[in-house]
């Protein structure tokens, strides 16, 4: 790849975006739950986040917001290999912690 994929022009927008639009469970908060959850994804040829997956979990409700926040990506510029727009594949690391 040529060119990596860019999430608002940026290579801190997708972190940004995650940050924004991340719930953290109510349930797993109430516990006390945390950890880090990574997530696979694929950024297509027309810059849709598409084949979001679980790569390593923490706990179910952590994985599933994860899972919701990724899957809800509005598109990408998508990444170029010899002029050509790409499919690039991503892990992407989501930490959940409760600030005391």
């Amino acid at each position: 790849t040529d060119e990596m994929p860019k999430f608002n022009g940026s290579e801190f927008g997708f972190r940004d975006y995650i940050q924004k639009n991340l719930n953290y469970p109510k349930d797993a908060y109430e516990k006390g739950i945390q950890g880090r959850v990574f997530i696979k994804f694929v950024v297509n040829q027309n810059g849709d986040v598409c084949n979001v997956k679980l790569a390593k979990g923490c706990h179910p409700l952590l994985d599933n917001e994860g899972l919701r926040v990724v899957s809800s990506s509005p598109k990408w510029t998508p990444g170029k290999a010899n002029g050509k727009n790409v499919a690039v594949q991503f892990t992407f690391p989501i930490v959940f912690s409760i600030q005391k």
